[in-house]
């Protein structure tokens, strides 16, 4: 028997330290189990592997959640009842002059268009339509939302780069860095309209 976090006690053994008793009913050797799980996703697309102890290491809400599951996507690892509402910004609309020479990326607009709708994800979380009350309670608590892009290929075909150049990961990394700035841009704003959440309050 070993003790571990479990994100439930209901019907389990536990410790003062809130740690529950795990009973082992095997060993394996961590090789053959590794080789196994890959041989099998590479062959099925199944299982789906995650290291969920890396994952609440680098989870910003560390505090005041613990992380045990993502969705069956894998992009977003979610606490209990937890909920984001997500969103893709198609990246050929904001390719100039396609399939010319003069073809180019407008960095400008797509700047703008990633604070917009960042603002307007934030404010689907007011109309979530979740089904569950406590759902409901997490997203608004949290605010989680998750802002992608799409037509990547479809872009850099557009502009005429070839695949694997130098000039192609430089866009790739600024329409990544552009996005991750532009969103964290606009968290200082929308806390200055509505004011910080309550579970952040709680946490400083």
């Amino acid at each position: 028997m070993v003790w571990r976090e479990w994100p439930t006690h209901k019907n389990y053994i536990s410790r003062d330290d809130g740690l529950v008793a795990c009973k082992v009913y095997g060993h394996i050797r961590a090789r053959h189990l590794w080789d196994m799980i890959m041989v099998s996703t590479y062959d099925y697309a199944e299982p789906g592997f995650i290291l969920i102890d890396r994952v609440n290491e680098m989870n910003n809400n560390w505090w005041c959640e613990n992380i045990r599951a993502t969705n069956p996507c894998g992009e977003q690892p979610l606490p209990p009842y937890g909920a984001c509402l997500l969103g893709s910004v198609n990246l050929t609309k904001f390719v100039r002059d396609p399939f010319t020479a003069k073809a180019t990326f407008d960095w400008e607009e797509y700047k703008e268009v990633v604070r917009v709708f960042t603002r307007m994800l934030d404010n689907v979380v007011e109309v979530n339509g979740l089904p569950l009350q406590q759902q409901r309670d997490e997203i608004l608590r949290k605010r989680r939302h998750g802002m992608g892009f799409l037509g990547l290929g479809s872009t850099l075909t557009m502009l005429k780069m070839k695949y694997g150049s130098a000039g192609i990961l430089r866009v790739h990394r600024g329409i990544a860095a552009r996005d991750g700035r532009g969103r964290l841009g606009s968290g200082p704003g929308a806390c200055a309209r509505e004011g910080p959440r309550a579970h952040h309050e709680r946490g400083v």
